[in-house]
């Protein structure tokens, strides 16, 4: 008997099982449509750099704000307030610049005005207490610590041999690490009296074992910094501007910790710790004669950043944090 239906050939067998395939690869490329906008939006993201921001919080309530938003390729390197001026002075690596070895820019940011100004170069800029002037520390063939008007115009060398310079609140005093043949010294000097003259350190250390910045109490007395000295741990020192003996505050048993700042007279400084998710803002009690060690806590529990960097405000209400975030 005659089959009513065509015989089926190994060609058209063949036609048949192609025709599967393609329609299993289509099949698949449908699924996978939906998924390449996220995979790209990630590609995207892995090769962006990330973008600085600086974070001001409230102390007290923990609230944040972003008052500087960096652009793509910027690295802030250090920030300093001006709280009579509501200035800020950022040193801001350019991306396009590592390759080049160019020096850091300062960034004059007015939060008033919402003006930007770039006014010179150089890293660790700290402001005078009326906002007029800037110190600031530059490497290379005009290293040392640099005295600058706010913007930019006049412009000259303090010390080639200095670095980590600060201002006392009253304005009176600055003081600065020295690089010397025999080691290091810490340089104060009076503008009232037109002096400059090293400060009496703790014996058993030089000031190249300082792993902090300079922090000036409120009343401008004493410098207050953290010593570290073959592997030991941190400890904390002040010298005093009128030579009284250097105090050793004790030892501070933490993670490496960055800059440092008093929050009150003689009672508590505000730091950032190194841990694994970043710098976190912390706080160490100086003890008194009856305790033993600087304790040191969280002040606002998760409050991150992603530099060692920092600085307050003139009342301690107030933090400026260096954040990144990825676009």
């Amino acid at each position: 008997m005659t089959s009513p239906f065509p015989a089926v050939g190994p060609q058209t067998i063949s036609m048949l099982s192609e025709f599967r395939t393609v329609l299993r690869l289509l099949q698949t490329v449908l699924a996978v449509l939906p998924l390449l906008p996220v995979a790209m939006n990630a590609a995207r993201c892995e090769d962006s750099p990330p973008i600085h921001d600086i974070v001001r919080l409230n102390l007290a309530s923990g609230e944040t704000q972003v008052v500087v938003q960096g652009r793509s390729g910027d690295v802030f390197e250090g920030v300093a307030w001006n709280s009579s001026t509501e200035r800020m002075a950022v040193a801001v690596q350019r991306r396009s610049d590592v390759n080049e070895e160019a020096p850091p820019r300062i960034v004059l940011h007015d939060l008033n005005r919402s003006l930007i100004t770039e006014v010179t170069w150089g890293t660790q800029p700290n402001f005078s207490p009326r906002g007029n002037r800037l110190l600031l520390t530059r490497s290379g063939r005009e290293r040392g610590v640099w005295l600058t008007t706010s913007d930019g115009r006049d412009q000259h060398l303090l010390d080639f041999r200095a670095a980590r310079a600060t201002w006392s609140g009253s304005g009176r005093y600055l003081v600065w690490i020295r690089t010397v043949d025999d080691g290091s010294q810490m340089m104060l000097s009076d503008l009232a009296e037109d002096t400059v003259r090293p400060l009496t350190l703790p014996s058993g250390f030089q000031s190249a074992d300082i792993i902090t910045n300079l922090a000036w109490s409120a009343d401008s007395a004493q410098v207050t910094f953290v010593v570290r000295q073959k592997g030991e741990f941190q400890r904390v020192h002040s010298v005093f501007v009128d030579d009284r003996p250097p105090v050793d505050h004790g030892e501070i048993r933490s993670g490496a910790i960055g800059h440092i700042s008093w929050l009150n007279d003689h009672e508590l400084l505000a730091t950032v710790e190194h841990q694994p998710d970043g710098w976190q803002l912390a706080g160490v009690r100086i003890p008194g004669e009856q305790s033993a060690e600087p304790a040191l806590s969280f002040l606002r529990p998760n409050q991150f950043c992603d530099s060692a960097e920092f600085c307050l405000d003139a009342r301690a209400e107030y933090a400026f944090l260096i954040r990144k975030h990825v676009p």
